[in-house]
């Protein structure tokens, strides 16, 4: 779908693009998860951009984002919105025409003590379920990693010495290299967390 420049709003966003720098507008992009490639001329870019910031904010027809609440009026409805395997449970058993058993699951997560006392002999399988998908993290989709650099008290003579390390366990130990990146990847995501 191609932008409507006459639209006052396109206009805005535009010209608030119009005054950036290549560069910003390039990590702009990225932080999207959109690589500018070489060939994009600057023009093209920002259009890109304005397009992007247009539709990520639900302002331009066609968009599929909805805002996200920012507060819910049950744990059902945070779950519904927040936890996938738990949205799909209650689609399917809705789905299925099983109304009961989706009026239990929905009571157990906003009242667990009395749902257990009513339902917790007859529905057994269906708490256990549900306390599952409750518990299952959301899946990944994206592709794009978001690194914020390494925490300030790693210079780059530490990182000398640990790769340097690791080229000795290398030479020495060949099969166990895959476990120690792993171990430098988990040992450098923690601190970057901190």
């Amino acid at each position: 779908m191609a932008l409507d420049y006459n639209n006052p709003m396109v206009a805005e966003e535009y010209a608030a693009v119009q005054v950036m720098e290549f560069e910003e507008v390039e990590a702009a992009l990225l932080d999207f998860g959109i690589p500018v490639p070489a060939s994009v001329s600057d023009m093209d870019a920002r259009l890109m951009l304005v397009e992007t910031r247009l539709r990520s904010s639900g302002r331009l027809n066609g968009s599929s984002s909805k805002p996200k609440p920012t507060s819910y009026s049950s744990e059902y409805e945070r779950l519904m919105h927040e936890c996938p395997a738990f949205e799909e449970l209650i689609k399917g058993m809705r789905d299925r025409g099983d109304q009961n058993a989706a009026n239990v699951a929905i009571e157990y997560v906003n009242n667990p003590t009395i749902a257990m006392k009513r339902y917790g002999e007859s529905y057994s399988d269906l708490i256990r379920q549900v306390k599952k998908a409750m518990t299952i993290p959301a899946r990944v989709t994206s592709k794009v990693l978001k690194f914020s650099g390494f925490p300030s008290n790693v210079s780059a003579c530490y990182l000398k010495q640990i790769i340097k390390s690791l080229l000795y366990i290398r030479n020495s130990f060949l099969y166990f290299m895959p476990s120690v990146l792993l171990l430098l990847l988990i040992y450098i995501y923690i601190y970057s967390m901190l």
